[in-house]
């Protein structure tokens, strides 16, 4: 019997992106777990644009025997303005020999017809909400028409539930087309747990940290509802409500400017507490860990979330998390989590008080965390998704 070999065009475009966001690490992960797992069908790696730090990326997929590279030296204002408007190129035509194109996330794309292709959806925020987005935000949805790439794919990747039936209740997608696959958790196990450590130091040095914090990392952007953690520490303080730290305690707001940054800082300044709360800027991802394990408490009651990186990592360190209770949050972070209205600042800041009276792990184990939200085990999935185009 002939062993089946498939040749996948693996899409690398947001990688190289130099905002660094979800979908890269995303990316980066997935990839790097199916090319450990999968050695025998071939990849075509797809890639554009003229920045030379694509080969750090690069390089970690380029070093397996069935992976090469297929490089479209060009802008990538030129060619996605190429692919949207004028179709053109076809990308199966630059690449004649794919038999199945593998799409991490929404891009800019042109196949020809029947072609074809799995698509990962990470969410349906700009569906659920579009006033979450800026009007070039929502300009761009409407010219990529993701409905469009949800029906004509050969099959849905989703990353919860809720995406799944966000999927089926805007697009009218059938439920065998999308498969469930839970993105993973990666956990450094470099944070040295010591307070005194000369590298939390440093950190705490570099970002003017103060020592006892509550903490909230992500972009800042209005569907992260910063604006409700900024009130709820301000009832949180104005009341006493008692903390277990008998000591003065700050609130640390983490991530880099996204659209609408600015009204933030504006509610802060009419805050009376407002010399307690502490912006960082952007965090480098080696850091990240030790802010999480660090923090008294890590604070997420975002608006709507196709699957929550932030508030799982913070739960892999074993600090006590609180979340909004919609969109994903119950599903992926609601059994180790505090569950908050977030619209309801004092319930947030009721959240705020049950957090900081529970010890690190002490309703859970991170290991838990780590186990469920696994790369390999979302790489194997996905795996079996594409296999099944040969069937």
């Amino acid at each position: 019997m002939l062993l089946c070999i498939l040749t996948i065009v693996f899409d690398l475009r947001a990688l190289f992106s130099p905002v660094l966001s979800g979908i890269q690490s995303y990316t980066f992960n997935l990839l790097k777990n199916l090319l450990r797992i999968d050695q025998k069908n071939k990849y075509i790696l797809l890639s554009s644009g003229l920045k030379k730090t694509k080969n750090s990326y690069l390089n970690e997929f380029l070093k397996f025997a069935n992976t090469e590279l297929m490089d479209i030296a060009l802008p990538n204002k030129i060619l996605n303005f190429s692919l949207a408007f004028l179709q053109y190129p076809k990308l199966d035509k630059i690449i004649k020999k794919a038999d199945l194109f593998f799409f991490p996330n929404l891009m800019f794309n042109a196949l020809s017809f029947n072609k074809p292709y799995i698509i990962v959806f990470h969410d349906l925020s700009f569906e659920v909400d579009p006033s979450f987005f800026s009007l070039k935000m929502r300009a761009w949805h409407k010219i990529i028409q993701p409905k469009k790439i949800a029906q004509n794919a050969k099959k849905i990747i989703a990353v919860s539930k809720n995406t799944k039936r966000d999927l089926i209740k805007f697009y009218g997608i059938k439920k065998n087309k999308i498969q469930l696959a839970y993105p993973g958790i990666v956990k450094s196990s470099k944070v040295a747990k010591n307070s005194n450590n000369s590298q939390w130091q440093k950190i705490r040095q570099k970002y003017n940290l103060p020592k006892n914090f509550i903490l909230y990392l992500g972009t800042l952007e209005p569907r992260k509802n910063i604006t409700s953690i900024i009130q709820a520490f301000e009832i949180f303080k104005q009341e006493k409500l008692i903390n277990s730290l008998n000591e003065h305690l700050n609130l640390v707001i983490a991530g880099q400017c996204g659209w609408q940054c600015k009204k933030i800082y504006q509610t802060v300044e009419k805050n009376q507490f407002a010399k307690d709360i502490i912006f960082t800027g952007f965090i480098e991802e080696k850091d990240k860990p030790y802010l999480y394990y660090y923090a008294k408490t890590f604070i997420y009651p975002s608006l709507y979330e196709g699957f929550g990186f932030p508030p799982l990592e913070a739960l892999s360190y074993g600090t006590p998390v609180i979340v909004s209770y919609n969109s994903s949050l119950p599903e992926t972070a609601g059994k180790y989590a505090i569950l908050v209205d977030p619209y309801n600042a004092r319930e947030i800041a009721e959240g705020i008080k049950t957090a900081l009276s529970l010890p690190k792990t002490a309703h859970f184990h991170p290991n838990l965390i780590l186990k469920k939200y696994n790369w390999e085990k979302c790489a194997k999935k996905i795996l079996k998704t594409i296999e099944e185009y040969k069937k």
